[in-house]
């Protein structure tokens, strides 16, 4: 993650909106964040973190307490952060849940928290969301860490930066488990115990599933089963010899009773059949009849055919006849109306060569007409001319005067200019003077400072020096308490032994026999005292060992204040002889102080009469300038309107030529005449054209009905003639046809009123023909199968079939019961051998399982407490330790190195990730919580920037490309200050950026980029200070 920009509107110290463009850093890596104590500093980082989490750095702070406290009440409280990570940069805009003022009323709502985040796609912000929990997971997505993470590993709050070297195993494993992205072996481990609960389950399946099959055979063990199953299949044996001799019998016994019963239907069929064929020859004479008059029918059903297209024929030629009259009495009608129409045509052709002569009139009329428009144009354009000749004019003589005007204007300013700058210049020196007091003030303020840093480090060693007293006195009494208690574990010890001896026994320590002055109990003695005294005596000295370099590092402290003391005095003794006659005099600190500010007031003032006089002279210059840029322009529209002017007289003359031109073409003509005359023309040739048109299609209308009546007559004539024709072929036919069938009228007429039923006839003989041959196939079929069907052994009644059938049944029910209780066993044995076989498998996989996961969960079968995450999390571990040790080495000049603690050094809970410090003084390994404040930073800082790079290193999609570090520097000596500040200076050469708030003054002249903090009575400013 690499900041782009920050914009803070009423937040923290910051009233209005401040807004901070970190390319304004230009090619600077490593910047300085500055200012007085509460200016709001830290505030910036809280923005940061605000903006992304919705909390502040220190975690001390909710969103609705951040509102600034000098905003007006308009002012609403909002931080906007736009950041890049990798290729993709991203916005966020958040504000706080915060009281604002109604917009109707008097008082104040609450107004709920607002977020939105979006995304930069060619070049523009796309919204992305603006839901709080939609926006939290993609930013913990997209930085790839949760607000505590990103306190330890990317911005180290003040007073929080020790977190990551102090944290615990389980809260390291959290912190490493989403920078590295290890979920993987999390889930391998969450695998392994799914597997062992699975086939552990298995197992206990099958062994269930062998229970219930001998439960359920009433059975304990496998051979009972299989005895159970010898002896079923014995009886299954017995049920089928049985059931084979039913079998036979009772289909003896069926077949004898079902040939009985079939040769018994059959003679009933037979006699059956007989009957109803016998009816049906009563009725034969009749269906004969039947077919002679459908023969009959067929003969004669041409000739009815052509009967009905005669009559068809005989209606057609009457409506011929009907279209026939129609078409002549049109015929008639249209010979008057084609008189009418000659008569018509005549008149028009009369009158035709007067409408020539007045179309010619008419169409000459337009040239004289365009003369009459022209004057009339011409005449507008001159009036319209003159208008502009006349307002150019007087245009011209206004801009003169304004021009005029503003010259002499321009020579009163340029006097007052020139008389400014001549007073400008006679206080030149006032500058040198400024600055010389300027330097002062500065020189003032470090010397007050500096005696007050002597004075504090006077105190501090003073402390120190107390505090080392009193860590030897504590080292002595610690030792003593050592002692003591050791002393009485071996006179416990003692006490032991002696009350093991016996009389005239020798003593397994002196040899006597004699045991005179046995040694006794101790009465304050407890088993852990010998180990907390131990402790307590280890602790003692680190203390004292802390202690002592304390002392040592406030009296180098104290030596370097007193020599900065010295050379300020100095500087200020150099200073006053160098800058006499500034009223300032005195060479104590606090004196020359106070009369270096009084000389800054009182130069400042004169300063600002410079400034308001600078600034009047800039003004007046300025109004100079753009007052000859006005007269530039006075005298640019007066040269165009000059032109204008020249050029509408030029035209108003060639309108005046052109008008006289066409007056002469028409002085002739009376134009009221004439126009009246014009318009009689237009209107007579008008009607006579409209006349004209409405004859033209009338004629052609009357011609196309005059030839459509010619030739329907014609179609018709010859319609009636071939329909005649073709009626008396058809009655020819019907003769014909008659006299062939030798069918007299009278027949006629019957079959004619026969012909409706000719269907249901037909029907009838069919039906008739049909029932006659399905009785005599049924009558033969019978009688064959009859003669086939062989005769019973014996006569069989229907109770012996039915008891020879019932005992069959039997049979089959008890062999099929035996049959099943035969399968029912085979198949329980077949499925507990492989229940057998199956356990086997399983139980060999649920140890191998077993092992699997204790060894990945840190059971007892690896190291115990240590999973196979925090395994691959210990070994990117010392990666990171090797890392942070480059810089802590150099940075405690090699005393110190970061250690990932043994396994078997944490007695209980989650191991594998704890870190200890070497001490190469002592040669001892310690916790990291037992170092000093300002070694702690240093091996904080080391950690930090040893993960950032293992995290780079890895590649994943983390980008740890920005780390700020708030505080901590002021616990360093100079000399551990120097290789800090190296370190970093390495650090931005990396291309991180690396951001720093500190109140150590070293750090301003080290660090060349600075983002200064301004603290005013009406809030805080800030902006970036760049040489």
């Amino acid at each position: 993650m690499r900041p782009l920009t920050l914009t803070m509107t009423a937040f923290g110290p910051y009233a209005e909106t401040v807004h901070l463009d970190f390319a304004d850093l230009k090619n600077q890596s490593l910047f300085l964040i500055t200012g007085p104590t509460g200016a709001g500093k830290t505030s910036i980082l809280d923005a940061m973190v605000f903006a992304l989490f919705g909390e502040s750095s220190g975690g001390l702070r909710e969103g609705t307490t951040m509102r600034s406290d000098y905003a007006s009440e308009e002012t609403l409280t909002e931080v906007c952060f736009t950041f890049a990570v990798g290729d993709n940069c991203y916005k966020i805009t958040r504000s706080p849940k915060q009281k604002v003022k109604k917009k109707r009323g008097e008082g104040y709502r609450e107004q709920a928290a607002v977020a939105q985040l979006s995304v930069l796609e060619d070049g523009k912000w796309r919204e992305f969301s603006s839901r709080s929990n939609e926006i939290k997971e993609k930013i913990d997505e997209i930085i790839g860490f949760r607000l505590d993470q990103f306190l330890q590993v990317v911005l180290l709050p003040q007073g929080e930066f020790r977190k990551l070297l102090v944290a615990k195993t389980a809260e390291r494993e959290a912190l490493m488990h989403t920078l590295f992205n290890t979920a993987i072996y999390t889930r391998l481990q969450d695998l392994l115990k799914e597997e062992y609960e699975k086939v552990s389950k298995s197992s206990e399946d099958v062994l269930n599933r062998q229970r219930y099959l001998l439960s359920g055979e009433d059975v304990v063990t496998e051979t009972d089963l299989c005895e159970k199953a010898a002896a079923a299949k014995v009886a299954q044996t017995e049920a089928t010899v049985v059931l084979i001799e039913a079998h036979k019998t009772q289909q003896r016994i069926v077949n004898d009773y079902e040939l009985g019963e079939k040769r018994r239907s059959l003679t009933a069929v037979i006699a059956e059949k007989r009957a109803v064929l016998t009816e049906f020859m009563k009725e034969s004479a009749a269906i004969e009849a039947t077919r002679k008059t459908l023969a009959r029918l067929e003969q004669i059903a041409p000739i009815l055919q052509k009967e009905m297209q005669q009559q068809q024929l005989i209606a057609k030629v009457k409506q011929i006849d009907a279209d026939l009259q129609t078409a002549f009495k049109l015929k008639d009608d249209l010979v008057t109306e084609g008189k009418t129409l000659a008569e018509q045509k005549a008149s028009l052709a009369e009158r035709k060569p007067l409408s020539e002569t007045y179309r010619l009139d008419i169409n000459k009329a337009s040239d004289i007409q365009k003369h009459f428009d022209a004057i009339a144009s011409i005449q507008q354009d001159i009036a319209k001319l003159a208008e502009q000749a006349k307002a150019a004019k007087a245009g011209l003589q206004a801009q003169n005067a304004l021009l005029t005007e503003k010259t002499e204007e321009v020579n009163i300013l340029a006097q007052s200019l020139t008389s400014l700058q001549t007073e400008i210049a006679g206080q030149s020196s006032l500058m040198n003077d400024w600055e010389a007091v300027i330097g002062a003030v500065q020189l003032g303020q470090q010397a007050v400072k500096l005696l007050t840093d002597r004075e504090t480090a006077k105190l501090r060693d003073s402390n120190a020096r107390h505090a080392y007293e009193q860590a030897k006195q504590a080292e002595e009494l610690a030792l003593s308490e050592r002692n003591h208690r050791e002393y009485l574990r071996e006179q416990y010890a003692a006490a032991g032994l002696a009350g093991a001896l016996k009389e005239h026994t020798p003593c397994p320590v002196c040899g006597s026999k004699e045991h005179p002055h046995k040694a006794t109990w101790p009465e304050d003695y407890k088993e852990d005292d010998v180990a907390k005294a131990e402790k307590a005596y280890n602790d003692a000295i680190k203390l004292t060992s802390k202690q002592a370099e304390r002392k040592v590092t406030t009296a180098t402290q104290l030596k370097e204040a007193e020599e900065a003391v010295i050379k300020s005095s100095q500087a200020v003794t150099e200073w006053l002889a160098n800058h006499r006659g500034l009223g300032i005099q005195t060479a104590e600190a606090n004196a020359f102080l106070g009369e270096a500010e009084t000389a800054k007031t009182i130069l400042d003032n004169r300063r600002k009469t410079l400034a308001i006089k600078e600034t009047k002279a800039q003004q007046l210059n300025k109004e100079v300038t753009e007052i000859n840029k006005g007269m530039e322009i006075l005298r640019h529209a007066l040269q165009q309107k000059e032109e204008q002017h020249q050029q509408t007289l030029h035209a108003l003359s060639g309108k005046r030529s052109a008008l006289e031109l066409h007056q002469e073409a028409v002085k002739e003509i009376d134009r009221a005449s004439w126009e009246k005359e014009l318009q009689q023309k237009i209107q007579w040739l008008t009607s006579y054209d409209n006349e004209k048109a409405g004859f033209d299609e009338t004629e052609r209308d009357f011609l196309q009905r005059q030839s459509s009546n010619s030739t329907n007559i014609i179609n018709w004539q010859k319609q009636e003639r071939e329909t005649n024709s073709e009626l008396a072929d058809v009655a020819q036919f019907i003769s014909e046809e008659l006299t062939k069938c030798q069918l007299t009228d009278e027949d006629v007429a019957d079959l004619r009123l026969k012909v409706a039923d000719k269907s249901s006839l037909s029907t009838q003989v069919h039906d008739f023909d049909t029932a006659v041959n399905r009785e005599n196939t049924l009558l033969k079929a019978a009688d064959e199968e009859l003669q086939a069907l062989a005769e019973p052994t014996e006569a069989v009644t229907l109770e012996m079939k039915e008891a020879a059938t019932a005992a069959y049944e039997e049979a089959v029910r008890q062999e099929t019961l035996a049959s099943e209780v035969v399968r029912h066993l085979d198949e329980v044995l077949t499925e507990y051998a492989k229940l057998v076989a199956d356990n086997k498998a399983i139980m060999e996989r649920v140890d191998f399982i077993f092992k699997l996961h204790d060894l990945a969960s840190g059971g007892n079968s690896g190291q115990k407490g240590v999973t196979f995450e925090r395994y691959v999390l210990g070994a990117i571990l010392e990666e990171v330790v090797v890392a942070a040790n480059v810089r802590l080495r150099q940075m405690s000049r090699g005393r110190y190195e970061l250690l990932r603690a043994r396994v078997e050094s944490v007695s209980r809970g989650h191991r594998g990730l704890d870190l200890s410090v070497l001490d190469t003084y002592t040669g001892y390994e310690r916790p990291a919580n037992t170092l000093s404040g300002g070694e702690t930073f240093l091996a904080s800082l080391s950690l930090a920037m040893g993960l950032a790079d293992i995290i780079q290193a890895y590649a994943g999609g983390i980008h740890l490309d920005t780390i700020f570090i708030d505080e901590g520097f002021g616990t360093l000596d100079p000399d551990t200050l120097d290789i800090a500040m190296e370190t970093l200076v390495e650090l931005q050469k990396s291309g991180r950026l690396v951001g720093i708030i500190s109140h150590v003054p070293e750090l301003k002249g080290r660090i060349q980029a600075h983002l200064e903090v301004e603290a005013t009575n009406r809030g805080s400013t800030a902006h970036f200070m760049v040489p």
